[in-house]
């Protein structure tokens, strides 16, 4: 984790084992029997790592070099499961090779495979930030998993899912998969188990809302509406069948921000963390004022993650701020 000294480097990591132990996963077993509705093996209570502790997460978190969140979010869970009592790692990023259309290839990968007292378990792991695209279809399960892509345009919710619960959460059915587990002298069936965390975000406008409909906002309070009453005016439900209680965000274009925000010049601070500090509630990140971040928006022609607290107040709205184009790509890219 280049960048980060050693101090802020504890403190990120101390708030990411924090958040993947507490933090609600979006699926849960009411939507698949694979996905946990917990993060933390049943009966345990989370770990509080000590520094030494931290030191070795350190450790294995470098060892990666600048990790993507996902691998950051794998590493998080290899040091945690074999933190807790009767638990431990056996293996993390497996490989299981083979052949593919008659050539040697590898079919697949294993997040992490532990054992909790005489059960071994596989995990597969996802950390994701979706953002919802409005839709006219009214489904009462939801919204279709495809209207929710990443804000890079390059994923998209119902593809993820697909591959984790049919290709890599039963990797263990398949002979090539097995094979790799008698290697390290697994031989009894292992549990399978599936934990998506992340955050949600909702258009805080409907798409194709007049510049002359947004009401500037005097106090960052302004952003939090019912969440009922956000959705249905944007007409985005949540995913189908997704945990009710997932965490949740706002989304808004370049453009809606500067027309809503500009009473918000006083009171009012902004942060955009570093991508490994998503997962912080108090991300080290320079307090920026209005100004200031318009000067970074503007800088950056591609989506940002913000964070907007007012002073004296620990709530934050968790927002994604995009380029005034975002939204009809990613319509394109919710129906490709």
């Amino acid at each position: 984790m280049n960048g980060f000294l050693h101090q802020s480097l504890h403190h990120t990591l101390q708030q990411a084992v924090e958040w993947v132990q507490n933090s609600p996963p979006i699926f849960n077993r009411s939507a698949n029997p694979l996905f946990l509705d917990s993060p933390l093996p049943a009966g345990l209570a989370p770990v509080i790592p000590s520094a030494e502790e931290l030191d070795i997460l350190a450790s294995l978190v470098n060892q990666k070099g600048n990790p993507l969140l996902g691998i950051f979010n794998e590493t998080l869970w290899q040091f945690l499961l074999s933190q807790f009592p009767d638990s431990r790692t056996m293996v993390s990023n497996l490989q299981v090779k083979g052949k593919k259309n008659g050539q040697p290839a590898t079919l697949g990968e294993y997040d992490i495979i532990y054992q909790l007292r005489n059960q071994f378990i596989h995990r597969e792991l996802a950390v994701k930030f979706y953002l919802g695209i409005p839709s006219e279809d009214i489904n009462t399960n939801g919204s279709p998993w495809h209207n929710w892509v990443g804000p890079g345009l390059k994923d998209r919710l119902d593809r993820k899912m697909d591959r984790l619960l049919h290709h890599q959460a039963i990797l263990s059915d398949t002979n090539e998969g097995q094979a790799a587990l008698l290697k390290l002298g697994i031989e009894q069936p292992v549990q399978k188990e599936i934990l998506v965390q992340g955050r949600l975000f909702y258009p805080l406008y409907p798409l194709g809302t007049n510049e002359s409909a947004i009401t500037p906002l005097t106090d960052i309070q302004g952003f939090f509406q019912s969440e009922a009453e956000q959705m249905m005016e944007a007409k985005c439900q949540p995913p189908e069948f997704c945990n009710p209680n997932h965490l949740k965000g706002y989304w808004l274009t370049q453009s809606q921000f500067l027309l809503s925000t500009q009473p918000l010049t006083k009171n009012v601070s902004f942060q955009i963390p570093h991508k490994l500090q998503w997962l912080n509630q108090k991300p080290v990140a320079e307090p920026l004022n209005h100004n200031e971040l318009l000067h970074q928006l503007k800088k950056q022609a591609k989506p940002v993650y913000v964070r907007a607290f007012q002073q004296k107040q620990q709530e934050q709205m968790h927002l994604f701020i995009l380029p005034d184009n975002w939204p009809e790509k990613a319509e394109e890219v919710s129906h490709q």
